[in-house]
């Protein structure tokens, strides 16, 4: 079950990486407003699993807004653990404690299957 639902209302974002450019919706929840007030960032990104790019943020985002241990492809993500952004290119069906979903790439989130560690540039876009 999804907690975080995503609106027409969330924040659009711009993710880039090297040359190439993806927008994404955030969600409505709290977390996701608190990232979106960072903006914009520079991420440097390790690529975990063959399915997550992830990088630490700044600082922790709220704690208010519930988990989801699910995900799917082409969401990103708040890993409160560790205080980590995840965008997740592949889904492979696991589950993931202490995840929350902070919104949905709108599309081309394989440019993100690459080996290794990227930068990525995140700048709201409204």
């Amino acid at each position: 079950m999804r907690i975080a639902i995503l609106s027409g209302e969330g924040k659009q974002i711009r993710i880039r990486m090297d040359d190439h450019a993806i927008t994404a919706r955030l969600n409505d929840s709290e977390a996701a407003r608190d990232f979106a007030a960072m903006l914009p960032l520079t991420i440097q990104m390790d690529d975990h699993l063959r399915r997550e790019k992830t990088g630490i943020i700044p600082r922790s985002l709220s704690e208010r807004t519930l988990g989801s241990p699910t995900y799917g492809l082409g969401d990103l993500g708040y890993w409160r653990p560790r205080n980590t952004f995840v965008i997740f290119y592949r889904q492979d069906g696991l589950t993931i404690p202490g995840l929350v979903l902070l919104g949905k790439v709108d599309s081309g989130v394989e440019i993100f299957d690459v080996p290794g560690t990227v930068q990525v540039a995140v700048e709201s876009i409204d």
